[in-house]
């Protein structure tokens, strides 16, 4: 299989083209932005894109955004500081295939592509809660603290609607108040 390295850290790029670059795998190219990498993709067939934008989710956010957007068929591996529960999922809701720590090994890396490859989407991500857009915009703001009033001014919707929102998000949780699912979230990013 066909992979290319996105990330700025060339110490990185240089460590996941070491060590992953295999006989079943092959690192056809790394770049250090996003902009080149689109370009490369358009044109070359590339089976994965590993990416490493360190804590910036709009960053990978956006990345999948414009593979979607080009319709190109490189599925990407995120790699990530980020410890949230929702992040990931809402990532992999979006293209990606899996979000992983920088502490993942390479042998898991490449058992997460060779799975994938062979049509087996990996396992954790059946575990994961999914939101819409908005259920997770109104999850963002109230993981850091927002009040129901202060996220309708922002996202220019009503009190009610973020209350809805709320509620449906408390009900994907399975819990009753915000605290637990922000102890929920510290518990299955570990």
């Amino acid at each position: 299989m066909k992979i290319v390295i996105l990330s700025k850290n060339k110490l990185i790029r240089d460590a996941l083209l070491s060590s992953l670059d295999t006989s079943d795998i092959k690192t056809i190219k790394t770049f250090d932005n996003s902009k080149n990498a689109i370009e490369y993709l358009k044109v070359y067939p590339i089976d994965f894109v590993l990416i490493d934008f360190g804590l910036d989710f709009n960053k990978y956010l956006s990345f999948i955004e414009r593979l979607n957007r080009f319709e190109i068929r490189t599925k990407p591996l995120i790699i990530s500081f980020s410890k949230d529960y929702i992040l990931p999922s809402f990532l992999i809701q979006k293209g990606a295939i899996d979000v992983i720590s920088y502490n993942t090994s390479t042998k898991e890396i490449k058992a997460i592509l060779k799975r994938y490859k062979e049509g087996k989407v990996c396992k954790e991500i059946n575990n994961k809660i999914y939101l819409s857009n908005r259920e997770f915009e109104v999850y963002r703001h109230l993981y850091f603290g927002k009040r129901n009033k202060e996220i309708a001014k922002e996202l220019d919707i009503t009190s009610n609607s973020v209350h809805t929102y709320k509620k449906r998000i408390l009900k994907k949780f399975e819990v009753d108040n915000l605290l637990d699912i922000i102890f929920k979230d510290k518990i299955k990013a570990v």
